[in-house]
């Protein structure tokens, strides 16, 4: 059985349109001194292949986040695994290329 898949922008504003998360357009605003930020107009109703609905704000790029922004993304928020460190010394090992 094949579903529709449905684009990012679907997802987010339940209707055909530009994706928020996509680089190119999040450099281009950049570049016109925009930041846009989503934020949770409606929630999913909790169904299979359900999706909510999230609104797009348009804003200067230097302007202040809003306090407690549950879908704004800082390094802090974070959850590193335990003994993550240890890992980077398998990474040059998996991208030798002296095979």
């Amino acid at each position: 059985m094949n579903f529709p898949q449905q684009k990012p922008s679907h997802v987010f504003f339940d209707k055909r349109g530009n994706n928020p998360y996509c680089h190119h357009r999040a450099l281009t605003q950049e570049k016109g001194g925009i930041r846009e930020r989503v934020f949770l107009q409606r929630r999913a109703d909790g169904n299979p292949f359900d999706n909510g609905e999230f609104g797009l704000i348009e804003e200067p790029i230097n302007a202040p986040w809003p306090e407690n922004d549950p879908l704004h993304f800082t390094s802090d928020r974070i959850q590193w695994p335990q003994g993550w460190e240890a890992e980077s010394e398998l990474v040059p090992s998996l991208v030798n290329s002296s095979n």
